[in-house]
């Protein structure tokens, strides 16, 4: 078949409606190639899709670009399935300034210069594992590193735990000793736990200037929104988001409705680890924990465990509630 047209669906929800001239045919498999271009977002105005920060440098400024996709914002890069069920691999290559270090969720599988004159890099990125395009991430930065590797697998493999940071702000530094320190814990209790290993060879930690979480799961590339990081506590936000490199990443729920499965689970493994290290049930968290359901169900009336409803895209953010944190632990 041909394609006959295209048409961008009105409001916000993002579809695009593909006119062919014939009707497709059950079992066989198409190919349908796009060129697309995609807006750039300031992070002081929208913190969703590929956005760029702007940060102090010196006498001058630098920048960071990032990107937030959760819950339904890929389409907003590139057009997709933009829904958890529909998961695909994914090969990205990035063109950008050489001062510029790019990460993504899998490796760097190579990176040269385009021209002569070597100001622009072409990177190209090992494909990812089948996942949802909520989970795909890249980000842009000029960025100090720490890093260290534990036993990963048979045959002698490690997996490389890296955690980038702009060294402008005091303590900044320390912090990523910190996170790396949590990081590597977190990873070979977990690893032990689950009796899965974990499905990429690395995970980079990377502390953003902001971002509208206060961290974000992308498979192989965790952010944090380094305004609320560097000024809170970070054992139970970091256990988190590397708990969802299982329960949510390897294991994803197929609508937003039942969102909190993944992350009720997630709030509940810092306490598992807890408990597991203490030899006691981590008693006093829980009457927290407890008392803080309480307190929201009363406020805002009892919650279901799932909404089968049809959800538009700003009924998908809603999802994202108290409730939904809480009902695992």
């Amino acid at each position: 078949p041909r394609v006959v047209s295209f048409r961008a669906g009105a409001g916000a929800d993002g579809f695009l409606f593909v006119q062919l001239d014939s009707a497709l045919a059950r079992n066989v498999q198409y190919v349908l190639t796009l060129e697309f271009s995609g807006l750039v977002s300031n992070s002081d105005r929208d913190s969703f899709g590929v956005v760029s920060h702007r940060t102090p440098e010196g006498d001058g400024e630098s920048w960071v670009l990032s990107t937030l996709f959760s819950p339904t914002y890929a389409r907003r890069a590139f057009p997709c399935f933009d829904e958890p069920a529909y998961k695909s691999t994914f090969t990205l290559t990035l063109l950008h300034d050489a001062k510029y270090t790019a990460i993504s969720n899998t490796r760097v599988s190579s990176s040269a210069p385009v021209d002569r004159s070597a100001n622009i890099v072409r990177t190209r990125f090992q494909p990812t594992p089948i996942m949802s395009t909520y989970l795909l991430a890249w980000v842009l930065c000029q960025c100090d590193k720490v890093t260290t590797s534990i036993a990963h697998g048979g045959d002698g493999d490690r997996l490389e735990l890296n955690v980038w940071y702009r060294d402008g702000r005091p303590g900044t530094g320390a912090y990523a000793e910190m996170l790396l320190n949590a990081t590597l814990h977190t990873f070979r209790s977990l690893d032990a736990i689950f009796d899965v290993p974990y499905a990429l060879g690395k995970c980079d930690s990377v502390i953003l200037p902001s971002m509208a979480y206060e961290g974000m799961e992308h498979w192989g590339a965790i952010n944090y929104n380094g305004t609320r990081f560097l000024a809170g506590a970070m054992y139970e936000l970091v256990v988190h988001e590397i708990a969802h490199q299982w329960f949510g990443n390897l294991v994803t729920h197929r609508w937003w409705s039942d969102v909190w499965i993944k992350e009720a689970f997630s709030s509940y493994v810092p306490i598992l680890l807890d408990s597991l290290a203490s030899g006691s049930g981590s008693e006093s968290h829980r009457l927290t924990l407890i008392t803080y359901v309480f307190e929201h169900c009363v406020a805002n009336a009892l919650s279901a465990l799932s909404n089968p409803y049809e959800m538009s895209t700003d009924d998908v953010m809603h999802q994202f509630d108290p409730m939904t944190y809480t009902k695992g632990p």
